[in-house]
């Protein structure tokens, strides 16, 4: 587990007053509807255990935490207080504002409508992202609750999600595949006005800086494993996957206090190994790790306190099924035409922005537009591969058919093939031309030019014209 997760019907006191921080309106947000912008952070806050110096700010009521910026925005690595199809720019009273302190950093969508919902009245809620690690979401006014929402044009969700990238070339062709693998989701809860859910932050591998601290992994639900390769603790689903399948982690790294002196000494890799990238449900470090799969995440723990329910969220990556959610496209505010960030942050991944991306949740994609992505590459080199034979069918047929049109342009086109010099008219015969000139008492036959070397008949094919063929000899 990385969070654990409490719903509270009452939680106003969770509620942040920006007026008592350092907050800003978001002047371009509040005036659009499907864009994104980036912000940094006062601090560098854990997520999942990975450090984060930025986010980025979604009209669409979330945060996209991704270290690229690519179309599948509001698909995975999002902090989603209510995402749905939010447009501030359709109300003067809409606003997207965000503001912090040394610890917490607050983001609020105030009075944002929903188009797919026009009688309903607006959106007020916020998110809170503590230095700790943990996680705020906060709601003021919410008419309609998230399962009621419309997501023909926009996703709804609510909770948290990562993932990680695995980039492979296939056929000179470069994908990326990008793995969801956890997220809590509590779209279906029952939460209303003045409600918060509280995500409270879990050790996880990655807090560990040595060998030692790692194998023991006190206080942390993962087997954690020490890469001495990469000097790095994990249990081997993080970001970082694909840099630890690349130096061998999974097969060097070790999981015991005793084993970490035999390790000191070995290379640092340098990510140029040969090594096959396992689907998720065939690595058994992925779906057999402590922690992974809680028998009883569906269930309710009803505490002392009225006023909260404790859940212990997980997610099980071989039962999650795909879903053919929509795919809204962002407008990036603070990103040039090169995709560059102006003032430091996410860069813009045109591979993933072309669709060239697979996002897959578990085992299996999230839409079928995305299994067009994955055999765009084979699609390509097919075409490529039968055009080749066709052209070099062509090519044969003009070789052994010289006196067929496309002989003829073979011939016309490839000027500089070898050809037979020139032979005196008085010898000139049929054996020793194959389309010759041949002249007989001043009587010209039509001479269609000297044929290339290659396209004249052998020698052999000669001695059975000259036996089936009387050939005049022209003396002048």
């Amino acid at each position: 587990m990385y969070y654990n997760t409490t719903i509270y019907p009452d939680g106003s006191h969770f509620w942040v007053n920006l007026s008592t921080m350092q907050n800003l309106r978001h002047e371009v947000l509040s005036e659009s509807h499907r864009r994104a912008s980036f912000v940094s952070l006062p601090f560098k806050f854990p997520y999942y255990g990975h450090y984060l110096n930025n986010v980025t700010i979604a009209t669409g009521g979330f945060l996209y935490t991704g270290a690229y910026i690519h179309s599948w925005l509001a698909v995975t690595q999002y902090i989603a207080p209510l995402m749905a199809n939010f447009d501030p720019s359709a109300s003067k009273d809409s606003s997207i504002n965000y503001g912090s302190n040394e610890t917490t950093f607050t983001v609020e969508w105030t009075n944002v409508t929903n188009p797919d919902h026009p009688d309903s009245p607006p959106f007020t809620f916020q998110v809170s992202l503590h230095k700790n690690g943990d996680i705020v979401f906060a709601y003021k006014d919410v008419p309609l609750s998230a399962a009621l929402l419309r997501q023909d044009s926009h996703p709804v969700k609510v909770g948290i999600a990562d993932a990680y990238t695995i980039e492979r070339t296939v056929f000179f062709i470069r994908k990326k595949t990008i793995f969801e693998y956890h997220k809590v989701d509590l779209k279906d809860e029952m939460f209303g006005n003045s409600s918060a859910i509280y995500f409270k932050a879990l050790p996880t591998c990655l807090m560990f800086n040595d060998c030692a601290s790692c194998a023991a992994s006190e206080g942390v639900k993962f087997e954690c494993s020490w890469c001495e390769q990469v000097k790095r603790c994990s249990d081997g689903v993080d970001r970082f996957r694909q840099d630890w399948i690349f130096n061998g982690c999974v097969k060097t790294s070790v999981s015991k206090v005793e084993k970490c002196d035999a390790l000191k000494g070995l290379p640092i890799g340098d990510g140029s190994g040969t090594y096959n990238i396992p689907d998720p449900g065939e690595d058994s470090a992925f779906g057999n790790r402590r922690g992974w799969k809680n028998k009883d995440s569906s269930s309710e723990e009803d505490s002392d306190d009225d006023n909260k329910i404790s859940r212990s969220e997980s997610f099980d990556v071989k039962k999650q099924t795909a879903t053919n959610e929509a795919r809204p496209f962002y407008q990036l505010d603070n990103h040039d035409a090169d995709g560059r960030p102006r003032d430091g942050g996410p860069l813009l991944d045109r591979t993933t922005q072309d669709a060239d991306a697979v996002v897959v949740a578990g085992n299996q994609t999230s839409t079928a537009s995305m299994a067009h992505s994955g055999t765009s590459g084979l699609l390509t080199v097919f075409f490529i591969s039968v055009a080749v034979i066709l052209l070099a069918g062509w090519v044969f047929y003009a070789y052994r058919n010289p006196q067929t049109p496309s002989g003829q342009f073979l011939i016309r086109k490839l000027p500089l093939l070898p050809t037979e010099p020139p032979v005196p008219s008085r010898q000139r015969t049929l054996l020793g031309g194959f389309y010759s000139h041949v002249k007989r008492r001043g009587v010209e036959r039509m001479d269609v030019g000297r044929v290339p070397l290659f396209l004249r008949p052998s020698p052999l094919k000669r001695s059975f014209v000259a036996a089936a063929v009387i050939c005049p000899v022209v003396i002048d």
